[in-house]
């Protein structure tokens, strides 16, 4: 009966009674997310966003929660003129239901991180308003939870009494919300469905300081930590420090990934995809940042055991934040608004000749979308220079660098050494960043050409920011948190030129064929998986006797 006029989009969830028979087969219900600009907003860049998701069967999946949290926090979301979430279940209530512990430990945080202005719900059949904190709802200081769960059904309020979080309330009565929106207010007039009189209205104050986000809106941020698998060494200042670093402005709305740089588990690597080691070392430590991928490469201790079994996780938990989908890879390119950009290359300098991985980095360096990025940056574990106690590598000198070079690379970040150092070599910058849980003197080249500086026994890991204009490493000390040197890459004034430029970008070069027969019978690797990646590892084989300016296919996970 209300679908009447075909003009306005009505977007809707499950709620708990549609849950049971509808969705009880699936693994997650995909949430969504709304601009609507204002009259004349676009260009004003005045809007309201809105996001919708579930709250009743999967409140405390991680999946949901991870892309809640991405969305909330990103660029578009926080600046928009106000920020609405909608789903069924409120977190708190005086109504039937009551409070709803679940909606309070997983969801309420997130919102108010956000700083989400308003929580739309209904569930229990009467009309409410709520703040989370207790504060006045036209304050700005915490979410103001708005229940309007009485479209067909009442009943009475009270039944579970809140006097601190409750400011309005109405049962008894069947009706609906309204809300007017507009550049400077955001109005909510709850109406009575038998007269279409006002039983009470509501004005918001704005919660968010648009113009600080508009300062970061172009900005991009990443964080590399090498030599970081020692769980008795530093990483647990590490890990303090890289979480904090996480929390602040502007990394906390900048940041996009999270890089680490090999030797992810000492001493010895892993010898299955699900070693303990993962959650012991991994997952206790870096108990945040579950909104990022933490991409990945192999280092020379995790060869010592099965290194492919690293790889194999991400292929059984393709949407993990643990993102190792091959030995080298290449993400799709970063973006953050229009002017910026990263091409991220990570490639596994321990088995440097396996087969197509340098023609994989031919390739992906010298296509179009890599050559228009703003900034190409390569990951490995190896460094090509280093004042350190491994100094420089041969093969990467004589195989990889003059790669860098060819296609105007901008910086490569290693670690290998436990220290951290800044070399430079014309017009393309290197890191050292291998100080995340081990630590060592360094300076054993005091005069090499290619150092600018460095800093031993310490641990730490770098931090980097991106904007059109230049691209700037911090080296942080663990311990402290201080910044303990920085350095600044501009921005190319002129396009790069690429010698292939007809080149299709490789994104994700798969296991060979051998090597993925040879982690999947490992001992506590499913037999079923077998066959499935035995397929995948032929259809990427084939591809690899391509030539060098062809794409390798992107393979669907199955």
């Amino acid at each position: 009966e209300i679908m009447t006029t075909g003009r306005i989009p009505m977007h809707s969830f499950y709620g708990m009674d549609m849950i049971a028979e509808v969705v009880a087969g699936i693994s997650w219900v995909e949430a969504c997310s709304v601009r609507v600009d204002f009259d004349g907003g676009a260009a004003e860049n005045s809007y309201a966003f809105f996001v919708f998701f579930d709250s009743w069967r999967f409140t405390a999946d991680e999946k949901q929660l991870n892309w809640l949290r991405k969305t909330l926090l990103s660029n578009e979301a926080q600046n928009a003129t106000w920020l609405v979430a909608v789903s069924h279940v409120p977190a708190y209530s005086i109504g039937n239901h009551g409070k709803n512990q679940t909606v309070i430990d997983n969801i309420l945080p997130i919102l108010e991180k956000a700083k989400v202005d308003a929580y739309l719900s209904g569930h229990d059949h009467d009309m409410q308003v709520l703040t989370s904190n207790g504060g006045a709802p036209e304050s700005g200081n915490s979410v103001v939870q708005i229940i309007c769960g009485a479209g067909s059904r009442q009943e009475p309020v009270g039944k579970n009494p809140d006097s601190k979080r409750s400011k309005w309330a109405k049962g008894l009565v069947n009706g609906f919300a309204e809300h007017t929106m507009d550049n400077s207010t955001f109005v909510t007039r709850f109406v009575n469905g038998d007269d279409g009189t006002t039983l009470h209205t509501l004005t918001l104050t704005p919660r968010r300081d648009r113009r600080a986000v508009v300062v970061q809106k172009q900005a991009l941020g990443f964080v590399s930590l090498g030599d970081w698998g020692d769980a008795t060494g530093g990483l647990s200042a590490t890990a303090k420090t890289l979480k904090s670093t996480l929390a602040a402005r502007p990394w906390s709305a900048a940041t996009q990934f999270i890089a680490l740089i090999g030797d992810n588990f000492y001493e010895n690597g892993v010898s299955n995809w699900d070693d303990p080691q993962f959650e012991d070392t991994f997952e206790s430590h870096m108990d945040f940042g579950y909104d990022l991928p933490w991409y990945a490469v192999l280092g020379n201790h995790d060869y010592r055991q099965d290194a492919l079994a690293q790889v194999i996780r991400t292929r059984i938990n393709p949407s993990g934040r643990w993102q190792m989908p091959g030995r080298y890879f290449s993400p799709p390119i970063f973006h953050s608004g229009l002017l910026v950009s990263i091409c991220a290359v990570f490639i596994d300098t321990q088995d440097l000749y396996q087969e197509g991985q340098l023609r994989f980095l031919r390739a992906r360096l010298a296509s179009s979308e890599c050559q228009q990025a703003t900034f190409i940056v390569v990951f490995g574990h190896h460094p090509v220079y280093s004042v350190g106690w491994h100094g420089d590598n041969d093969y990467m000198i004589r195989d990889v660098l003059p790669l860098l070079k060819r296609y105007s690379v901008d910086l490569y970040v290693s670690g290998h050494d436990y220290d951290l150092q800044w070399l430079q070599e014309d017009s393309l910058s290197f890191v050292v960043s291998g100080a995340a849980s081990k630590e060592r003197d360094t300076n054993y080249k005091p005069d090499a050409k290619q150092l600018v500086w460095s800093q031993g026994n310490v641990h730490g890991f770098t931090r980097h920011l991106a904007t059109s204009s230049n691209l700037v490493t911090e080296f942080v000390d663990s311990e402290t948190g201080s910044v303990l040197k920085s350095f600044s890459i501009p921005a190319r004034n002129q396009p790069r030129v690429s010698t292939c430029p007809h080149c299709e970008s490789p994104v994700l070069k798969q296991e060979d064929l051998a090597g993925v027969i040879r982690a999947s019978l490992s001992p506590r690797m499913p037999n079923m998986n077998v066959s499935i990646y035995i397929v995948i590892a032929i259809v990427s084989y084939i591809a690899t006797l391509e030539s060098e300016c062809v794409l390798l296919p992107k393979l669907m996970t199955i």
